[in-house]
């Protein structure tokens, strides 16, 4: 009987915390105009004011009744009109956060239930403000109980990625994690009752794969807090400690992912991890297995395609509400069950007419509601009576002890077990706290020994031993010195006794310390010259005490595995830093370069293709140092094989259509061959005879080309400005035919020398009577000269 009210109780307090959940996030606003509120049922589309395709967060108060709503540049009230100063949140005169994937979180203010933080994170496009994180606070006390900004635009942080979300502690606190996008870190921001915390606590992550490696992507922490998953490229799942904020032991669940993954959603019973990536399906995980193998191998495909990166959400009704473009939203119905089982549903939520859902749905923070702790302690009291007892935390309401007294402490004088209840002014709408304090009254001087393994240096290197209790007095070290630290630099056994409340404790803290037996060197190997692309292992050949590690690959690519594999997207040389320690201590570094071997696409060009027979040709190689030889083939039977350089000439003595083949030869890569065609034409033939002779006024003689020149279309140009195919010459001298041929110009000359050729012509005989013919005897050439 007993058994079964314990579980009567728990289940109780596990729907108290559900239904309490639910009701801070009642109602959604986001997408264009668009809203649900989930205090009916079924749910309900509503009408809102906001407009974005990404960012956006909405708050109720416990009774699911909205408080406000916002795209993190601008906020709404529950009447659906700006705040009076809720306008520029960021202290930036345009929109920043409504493109950004998880641009807006509103996280309730720990320890005033009226005031809450607004957070802005700038977006991918804006290439001054993208991942700037800046913050707000809303007073709900403001504006007849509307609520109003009473400060904007203050800067926590710059350089990260679209991711945000948060979380509550173990503490009474709020966990704020973002993503730094240059050192590749979570950063985890505590948020108590005495504000944000500026140090964030620093978890190093995987960068993802993709066009983006992750920048552009969701993460969300499991509604039990104790895992985170990533949309980073590709999917990455994290332990999450919801007591210290660490973020550790990653698992890629989808390592060789076609499209990045965007939006990430856990299960209501967190045994299932849904995710979505650009154009491609939405796929479920099974975690229930805490196996890595196990989860991977379990990647099932719900639906073939979802809308490019839309985000998800779960609602306070136990479903999975998933983003698209459009007028409805896409829903899984059972998420808890696995496959198909889920029934997921296109537009299976209608929205109001008028508006739409675009990429993004309302972020929000995981809170863990009222809940009941339960802490044990012991109390010894020495050389006293009245002894006072405690509760755990002494800023907590309403504190109760079993004999009905209140209060945060109490004076007791005898042994026994006490208990105090009290609750807790928290994120988590007030824990009850349960403190059970056992009291053992000693009047006896108790001496209290403490002994600690130190094994904090490597060889040769110094340790400070310091005593458990920097209280007391009366500190004296085995060797006689006094103080309540010791650097000592070997190994051995050390102790230290000192005195506590003058009388009643005497505290002996011993220390063993030990080194390891040698200088342990971290060490790896793997091949020094690889083809771009080409998936590269690294072999870890450390010594075996190393068990941390940290790569480096050259390429702002890092790796936690011990033996990881690589691949390098460009070629060059790649410094690769190999750092491992043993358990904290002993740190080591090793180093090697990588050459990265390219294989180019269009690796030479030609300053023209069209020539003359005689002519040259200059080639051009267009490529990188990574080539080993280059082995050219010019098309007209002339090979050569260069190997550095870059630049050549080549004529060609034969006409045709020649195809020049260049083959490129790497260190690692695959050889591979390029062609391209130079068109070689014949110079025309002109040919104009032999020297001849003229003489005055004699006979003309008619020069022209006397072989046929071309096949194809000419001109000609004489020397005496004539086009014509022939002349007549009439005048010793020389003279010159230029033959032109289409389509490129080629041509070619020829010069005839015509030389004088004049007989002197003198009659035999003459008839001098008067009658003008043959009347004088002289040359008739000279004559006809008139010379």
């Amino acid at each position: 009987m007993r058994k079964k009210k314990v579980l009567s109780f728990l289940l109780l307090m596990l729907l108290l915390v559900l239904k309490i959940n639910a009701q801070y996030g009642n109602v959604w606003a986001f997408g264009r105009l668009a809203g649900i509120d989930f205090n009916s049922n079924p749910p309900t589309a509503i009408k809102t004011n906001v407009s974005t395709s990404e960012g956006c967060a909405s708050v109720c108060d416990t009774n699911g009744k909205l408080l406000f709503y916002t795209d993190g540049t601008s906020v709404w009230g529950r009447d659906n009109n700006h705040m009076p100063n809720g306008s520029n949140l960021p202290g930036v005169d345009k929109n920043i956060t409504s493109s950004s994937a998880q641009g807006a979180l509103i996280v309730p203010m720990p320890g005033n239930t009226d005031k809450y933080y607004i957070f802005s994170l700038g977006m991918l496009e804006d290439q001054f403000y993208c991942g700037r994180l800046y913050y707000s606070i809303i007073d709900m006390t403001l504006n007849n109980g509307l609520g109003d900004a009473i400060k904007k635009g203050i800067l926590l942080d710059s350089l990260l990625t679209e991711q945000m979300t948060a979380v509550s502690g173990n503490d009474c606190n709020i966990w704020l994690i973002v993503n730094d996008r240059i050192n590749y870190t979570f950063k985890v921001y505590n948020i108590n009752a005495n504000g944000i915390n500026s140090n964030p606590i620093l978890s190093p992550n995987i960068r993802g794969n993709g066009w983006n490696g992750g920048i552009i992507a969701t993460i969300e922490v499991a509604p039990d807090r104790s895992k985170l998953a990533a949309g980073q490229g590709n999917l990455v799942l994290y332990d999450f400690d919801a007591n210290n904020g660490r973020i550790t032991n990653p698992v890629i669940l989808d390592k060789n992912a076609a499209a990045p993954y965007y939006g990430v959603c856990f299960s209501p019973d967190n045994t299932k991890l849904y995710a979505t990536k650009g154009g491609g399906p939405l796929q479920q995980f099974d975690l229930s297995s805490h196996n890595a193998d196990t989860m991977i191998a379990s990647k099932t495909v719900i639906s073939g395609y979802v809308y490019a990166n839309g985000a998800m959400k779960r609602g306070p009704d136990g479903k999975i509400y998933c983003a698209q473009s459009g007028n409805a939203l896409n829903v899984i119905h059972y998420p808890n069950l696995a496959g198909t089982a889920c029934q997921y549903i296109d537009n299976g939520f209608p929205l109001l007419n008028g508006t739409g859902s675009s990429t993004g749905l309302p972020n929000y923070t995981t809170i863990v509601t009222k809940r009941k702790v339960y802490q044990s302690k012991t109390d010894t009291a020495f050389c006293t009576k009245n002894f006072m007892i405690k509760a755990n935390n002494l800023s907590g309401l309403n504190y109760t002890w079993e004999d009905g007294s209140t209060g945060a402490t109490r004076i007791v004088d005898s042994s026994g077990i006490y208990w105090v209840s009290y609750q807790v002014n928290s994120p988590c709408m007030f824990d009850e706290c349960i403190d059970t304090i056992k009291v053992i009254f000693d009047q006896t001087p108790k001496e209290v020994y403490t002994t600690t393994i130190d094994s904090g240096m490597c060889k040769a290197d110094s340790i400070v031993m310091i005593a458990s209790n920097l209280n007391g007095i009366n500190y004296i070290w085995e060797d006689g010195s006094t103080g309540k630290q010791r650097m000592i630099n070997q190994k051995g056994i050390y102790y230290v006794s000192y005195q506590m409340d003058s009388v009643c404790e005497l505290h002996v803290d011993s220390f063993i310390v030990t080194y390891p037996d040698k200088d342990y060197k971290v060490s790896f190997n793997a091949e020094m010259l690889v083809c771009v692309t080409d998936n590269l292992t690294f072999h870890n050949t450390s010594d075996a005490p190393f068990n941390n590690f940290h790569w480096s690959f050259g390429d702002r690519s890092t790796s936690a595995f011990r033996n990881p594999e690589h691949i390098y997207t460009y070629f060059g040389s790649y410094r690769v830093i190999l750092a491992g320690d043993i358990n904290g201590i002993c740190p080591d570094t090793a180093y090697q370069t990588i050459v990265v071997d390219s294989i180019v696409s269009t690796p030479f060009f030609m300053d023209r293709d069209s020539i003359c027979t005689g002519q040259t040709i200059s080639f051009a190689i267009d490529t990188d140092s990574t080539i080993a030889s280059l082995y050219w083939q010019f098309g007209d039977g002339i090979k050569m094989m260069a190997q550095n350089e870059r630049n050549f000439q080549h004529a060609y003595e034969t006409a045709g259509i020649l195809p020049v083949t260049l083959t490129a030869m790497y260190r690692a890569c695959p050889e591979n061959t390029f062609t391209d065609t130079v068109y070689a034409y014949n110079l025309p033939k002109v040919y104009l005879g032999t020297a001849t002779s003229l003489c005055f006024n004699g006979t003309p003689i008619i020069l022209k080309n006397q072989v046929i020149s071309s096949n194809s279309p000419y001109s000609s140009l004489w020397s005496t400005g004539d086009t014509t195919e022939s002349i007549n010459v009439t005048h010793p001298g020389i003279y010159s035919l230029t033959v032109r041929t289409e389509p490129l110009g080629c041509s070619s000359t020829e010069s005839v020398i015509i030389n004088k050729d004049c007989y002197i012509n003198i009659p035999n005989a003459f008839t001098p009577n008067g009658d003008g013919v043959n009347d004088y005897f002289f040359p008739r050439q000279l004559l006809s000269q008139k010379l």
